[in-house]
């Protein structure tokens, strides 16, 4: 009840918080605002030093997702809004044609594996500069996108798809480091002319996302070493 968790008391014995790292200077210290996550028991000594290092590796995690959310939230001006996306491909295809864009969500296939070899800070910023490259090597008038997953969407005329999938795996191999893990980059791709008859463009968009999301296709994996 002190604390303000609880509106009685709960007669509690033992108690362990550990910080979440929301904001770190370029020492790597954290500075505020911070997160806590904290658990209390009514048994007396209910944390061991493996319980408490287990929290602390917790509390990492919790900070790597809120980084990564708060990064694909916040719109640059290098980055689109979904709407933006949205409008952007629907602009696209009514001057391409319907029938010569297709859809792509590429996504990090072992992002657990690289973000445990070379940890959680780096991985962040690992993640942030592969997503720039990948945006960089799409030209401009295809329009991009991140979800709040991490993954990204892009659109594009469907005869450059060789090309483009060069051109990011290109960008992959450009964030090179000395750490001995793969990059593994998986395309999921589906059609805009894969809608049902008589969808309208805007619909015929959405409906390619979600089955980018939703269902498997063709995936195309490809490494480099980071």
């Amino acid at each position: 009840r002190t604390l303000g968790y609880y509106n009685e008391n709960e007669r509690l014995k033992s108690f362990i918080g550990v910080p979440i790292p929301l904001h770190r200077n370029l020492d790597g210290e954290i500075i505020p605002p911070a997160g806590v996550l904290a658990c209390d028991s009514k048994n007396s000594y209910a944390f061991s030093n493996i319980q408490s290092k287990l929290l602390h590796e917790l509390g990492e995690q919790v900070a790597v997702v809120v980084a990564l959310w708060k990064n694909r939230n916040e719109a640059t001006s290098e980055e689109e809004s979904f709407e933006e996306f949205l409008r952007s491909g629907v602009s696209l295809s009514n001057s391409l044609g319907v029938d010569t864009i297709t859809a792509c969500r590429i996504r990090l296939k072992n992002a657990g594996e690289i973000e445990h070899v070379i940890g959680a800070a780096r991985f962040v910023q690992f993640y942030e500069q592969l997503q720039r490259l990948i945006r960089q090597s799409t030209p401009p008038h295809f329009p991009t996108c991140h979800l709040p997953n991490g993954d990204t969407l892009v659109l594009f005329d469907k005869m450059l798809r060789v090309l483009m999938h060069n051109k990011i795996e290109s960008a992959a191999q450009r964030i090179i480091g000395e750490s001995n893990v793969q990059v593994e980059l998986a395309f999921n791709e589906q059609l805009l002319s894969q809608a049902p008859q008589g969808a309208s463009v805007r619909d015929s968009l959405l409906a390619a996302i979600r089955r980018t999301i939703f269902q498997d296709s063709e995936t195309i994996s490809l490494r480099a070493s980071i």
